[in-house]
């Protein structure tokens, strides 16, 4: 969506897809790095991109965890419905359309 609002969105995909990479334990598990770092990832979405499923997979996490973090993964499905919805809106309303 923010082709809508940008000339070039490149640099911003490419950050964008380095952040998820890190912080989504795809390229560094997530249990190796510090505990603060560990403590401030729990509460952020990327790890339901790859590193809860790899641990659910590789029978890595007990049903508890298993749990919890598609009861987390939930909860940033509502929290991120609404900037989503209202980003979408704005967007519409600068979609120009050239042609026959």
């Amino acid at each position: 969506m923010t082709t809508f609002f940008l000339f070039n969105n490149d640099g911003l995909i490419r950050a964008k897809r380095v952040v998820i990479d890190l912080f989504s334990g795809l390229l560094l598990p997530l249990h190796l790095f510090p505990l603060w770092a560990q403590s401030v990832m729990n509460y952020l979405p990327f790890k339901g991109i790859s590193y809860i499923p790899s641990m659910i997979f590789t029978e890595g996490f007990s049903l508890t965890e298993i749990m919890e973090g598609l009861l987390l993964q939930s909860l940033w499905v509502v929290i991120l419905f609404v900037p989503i919805v209202i980003t979408w809106s704005v967007a519409k309303r600068k979609l120009v359309i050239q042609g026959g």
